[in-house]
């Protein structure tokens, strides 16, 4: 079932009741750190996952801001099937913000009791090259917990209970 609202303030309203987390950026201070923390978690980082974060690593914030997140399907933005460019213009439209990478891995050791056919793609300014833009997908796999990488070509397709993870302003 996909619903529509109409209105903005109905479709903030509704989004105020879906979940959120907060995370700190600028919580670690070096790259060992995190690495560290993702193994006491648990958690695998994907090959191209792990090219995304040693850049994401290398751009951490210098200082401690927290900020709130929100988690949106693409249900709720209004779409039965929607691009990675749909998805985040209605967002921004609507007020919501990307994800500094460094989200990526914060939520990813917040976020430790994922439901195992969930994924979580991080609204994010898409890395590695123009040709093969890729974003941060926190899911399971290999047995445990993961931080994967989808492709966000502006051609890929997202369903409707797909979804995203944006920064709530």
């Amino acid at each position: 079932d996909i619903f529509y609202i109409q209105s903005i303030a109905e479709r903030k309203k509704r989004w105020m009741m879906s979940r959120t987390y907060t995370v700190t950026l600028g919580s670690f201070k070096s790259r060992a750190l995190v690495y560290r923390a993702l193994r006491k978690a648990e958690c695998w980082v994907h090959v191209r996952a792990e090219d995304m974060l040693q850049r994401a690593v290398r751009t951490m914030s210098p200082k401690k801001v927290q900020v709130r997140l929100v988690v949106l399907s693409v249900a709720e933005l209004g779409f039965a099937e929607a691009s990675y460019q749909e998805v985040c213009a209605r967002a921004h439209q609507l007020g919501y913000a990307f994800c500094s990478a460094e989200v990526g891995f914060l939520l990813r050791l917040r976020y430790l009791d994922q439901k195992g056919s969930e994924s979580l793609y991080i609204a994010m300014e898409p890395m590695l090259n123009p040709a093969d833009p890729f974003i941060f997908v926190l899911t399971k796999g290999f047995g445990g917990l993961l931080l994967y990488s989808e492709w966000a070509h502006p051609h890929s397709l997202f369903c409707a209970k797909d979804q995203f993870v944006f920064v709530q302003s």
